[in-house]
């Protein structure tokens, strides 16, 4: 819109309005300087009254300034900007002008103007300046009220910078920041300063028109937004910001849309912000929002029972929200929080105290997806009994843990129906107040890699598929996945469908539970464990691993630490493909292995003490026995050709078969043998030590001690470092009735020849 258009508008207006004369302002000899009420500063000669309009258009490059000497009524004041580095000064000293109709700054070439020192009541406050032709600027005035009370009915920005610095601004209806449709030249910035009180009683538009640019900046000042409703980036193409700072209070009694059609930008860095209604972030079909908060308190206040109010981000299909939550407090304790209602929702904590009060959704409808990526920050995610993080409603979510303290009542993933939801921890803590379901009635995983995840109810479930059709997984792989003195339900079989759920301990991860079971078995097979490694923990005496479908061992194996407690796995254990499943148990307390075992890999006590009901039979790996192997009626622990044997421990029964190994490593400190009550060698043996020289060899290392003298020495190879030396042999040690079977260096005999 040229000048010569908004000129029109205005005399236009003054015609409407019944104005009898516009009167132009000239100062003491057209200096453009000098006091309002002096009839000769007016081109007409006369000073403009209650039903004239007063037009002050400084287009010769001069510095103006006006002073009120008394209050002054106007139907319209108009005002054109002069060009860079010049002013036009409205001195009110401490009066009141007021204007009937509007107070226009409708054109401007670059310069300042600026109100001071006194009240302006108006009709329309309207800084929409457009620039004059061929002009190149984006922002066309430097418009200030310094000291300014100001109230109006409505007011507008477009093509300027504004400044409130000190005093108010009344708007009784609408504030419009950004209101030129398709007019990307004209920014839009206001700056509310120095203590500066506005309040707006409707609505607070910023980027109204269709591809405008509109920011508000708060700082050290209040802004109360609409008590009806508020929008950021209002138009298509729009992008409207609301900064807030250091000293600022922003508070809203109506709902505020963060991009309703267009581009939506909310950032914060100190003060406070209330809001006291819904808050949306990304709203219609194409829009994009946008919160940061990096200082400062931001809280949306919970109406209940007066109002329902919500977080939603990305409210509609085809909208992208994202929520940065880097420093200060975030509080939010409405209606559930949903991040992807229907389109796409990001949310990332990387510091502060948050608090999501009510329920929590990622990806909340079919369409949605919802990420969220917690980096630090101490934070509360739903909290209430039965309240519950969705990862994954209807739709797609994803939660990446990489650090924090965090809290939740409930975590479902894949909460609904053909929903899909994946948790990964890899750092910091995470407190789980109830339960989790890994898949509740869709297909859902959660991966720990590091930091802990533990819950606090005495009896919680951490359950991997189980509602209908539903999948879960559960992969421990690193930290700590704590379910105290809870149970681990995998899978379920007993309803018209399936509910599939695989557990997965590998590397050094540690799963803690009372027991892991199937929730109820039925025809099919709907249950799968992968001991890889990984340590599962015991919380409590009793039957602890039963009723699982499928139990598969690689040669790192299944590890138990029994941790002082006696407990028992009464699952079959099996060889993973390929693999020769292997056995730990760890800790203080007894393991029992109940159940029937085909896996062939190592069998180790590395404390307390393993009870075995079936033989053992060892075809692969070191079976390291410090603590105590226990072998009810006649079973034997059967270590086969090339399979190892080592430790310190007991062990009732023996089988060393043909070319099985006896292992002893120096950087073991072990000094004492393996006591053995019953040991058999089918035929040839190996010891194998390592780390030890020939000088530490001098004195003997006791390997076995058992009641026989269970092999013949001719059928010992002792290796150093895995190299034979025709010095290295073995002996038989008496002690106390009883054999230890022992390796050492001997040099031989030096004969001397006369």
């Amino acid at each position: 819109m040229n000048n010569t258009k908004w000129l029109t508008v205005v005399v236009s207006v003054a015609a409407v309005c019944g104005m009898a004369e516009n009167r132009h302002w000239q100062g003491v000899g057209s200096s453009g300087v000098g006091d309002f009420e002096v009839p000769t500063n007016w081109q007409q000669g006369s000073v403009p009254g209650v039903a004239d309009l007063a037009a002050f258009n400084n287009r010769v490059n001069a510095n103006w300034a006006i002073t009120f000497n008394g209050a002054t009524t106007n139907t319209t004041g108009s005002v054109v900007a002069p060009s860079v580095n010049y002013e036009t000064v409205f001195n009110l000293n401490q009066q009141v002008w007021s204007l009937t109709n509007n107070l226009y700054v409708w054109e401007g070439s670059g310069g300042r103007v600026t109100y001071s020192n006194g009240t302006i009541r108006t009709g329309a406050l309207s800084c929409e300046t457009a620039p004059p032709v061929g002009s190149s600027l984006t922002n066309h005035a430097v418009i200030a009220f310094r000291g300014v009370q100001a109230e109006a009915a409505s007011a507008s920005f477009a093509g300027t910078r504004t400044s409130f610095e000190g005093g108010s601004l009344s708007v009784a209806n609408v504030m419009n920041v950004g209101t030129l449709t398709n007019s990307a030249r004209y920014y839009a910035t206001v700056y509310l300063l120095n203590g500066t009180r506005v309040a707006v009683t409707n609505e607070v538009r910023i980027a109204d028109g269709v591809g405008t640019t509109a920011r508000v900046e708060v700082s050290d000042a209040s802004l109360r937004l609409g008590g009806i409703i508020n929008y950021l980036g209002v138009g298509t193409r729009s992008k409207g910001t609301l900064s807030v700072g250091s000293g600022a209070h922003v508070s809203s009694l109506g709902p505020l849309y963060n991009g309703f059609s267009g581009h939506g930008v909310f950032e914060q860095t100190g003060g406070i912000c209330i809001i006291s209604n819904s808050y949306d972030i990304a709203e219609n079909t194409g829009a994009r929002g946008e919160f940061t908060l990096q200082g400062g308190q931001f809280t949306i206040r919970d109406m209940r029972p007066v109002l329902t109010n919500y977080l939603r981000v990305a409210f509609n299909t085809g909208t992208t929200g994202e929520l940065t939550l880097a420093g200060g407090t975030f509080s939010y304790t409405g209606e559930a929080s949903t991040i992807g209602r229907y389109g796409y929702g990001k949310l990332t904590v990387a510091g502060g105290t948050n608090v999501f009060g009510n329920s929590f959704q990622l990806g909340t409808y079919a369409s949605g997806v919802g990420d969220m990526t917690v980096l630090g920050g101490v934070n509360t995610f739903s909290s209430g009994t039965g309240l519950r993080v969705q990862v994954g409603g209807y739709g797609r979510g994803t939660l990446l843990g990489l650090g924090g303290t965090n809290t939740t009542s409930n975590i479902a993933i894949a909460n609904d129906p053909g929903s899909s939801g994946s948790m990964t921890v890899s750092n910091g803590v995470w407190t789980v107040a109830e339960h989790s379901w890994i898949g509740f009635a869709g297909n859902g995983s959660l991966t720990v890699t590091g930091g802990e995840l533990r819950y606090l109810l005495n009896g919680s479930v951490l359950a991997i598929g189980r509602n209908g059709v539903a999948t879960g997984e559960v992969t421990v792989a690193g930290g700590l996945l704590d379910s105290g003195n809870g149970s681990v339900w995998v899978g379920r079989a007993d309803q018209a469908t399936k509910a599939s759920g695989r557990l997965v301990l590998t590397g050094t991860g540690v799963l803690r539970a009372k027991q892991v079971f199937e929730y109820a078995a039925g025809p099919t097979a709907a249950s799968q464990i992968l001991f890889d490694g990984g340590t599962l923990k015991a919380a409590a005496s009793g039957l602890f691993v039963h009723s699982i479908d499928d139990v598969r061992l690689t040669a790192k194996g299944m590890v138990v630490d029994s941790d002082g407690y006696a407990v028992s796995v009464a699952a079959a254990l099996q060889d993973a493909a390929g693999e020769a499943g292997g056995i730990t148990k760890k800790g203080a307390g007894t393991l029992t292995l109940a159940g029937t075992r085909t896996a062939t890999g190592p069998v180790s006590v590395l404390g307390g003490t393993l009870v075995a009901s079936n033989t053992l039979a060892v075809a692969a790996g070191t079976s390291r026995i410090d603590g105590t192997l226990t072998l009810t009626a006649d079973n034997r622990l059967t270590v086969g050709a090339d399979a190892a044997l080592a430790g310190t421990g007991t062990v009732a029964r023996v089988t060393l078969g043909d070319n099985a190994v006896l292992s002893r490593n120096k950087a073991d400190l072990a000094v004492t043998p393996l006591l053995v009550s019953d040991c058999i060698a089918d035929n040839r043996l190996t010891v194998a030590l390592t780390g030890y020289s020939f000088d530490d060899l001098k004195t003997p290392v006791p390997l076995i001690r058992s009641p026989n003298a269970f092999i013949d020495l001719s059928k010992i190879t002792v290796t150093l470092n895995g190299q034979t030396n025709p010095f290295l042999t073995t002996k038989y040690v008496e002690v106390g009735g009883q054999y230890v079977l022992s390796a050492y260096y001997s040099a031989g005999t030096i004969l001397l020849l006369l």
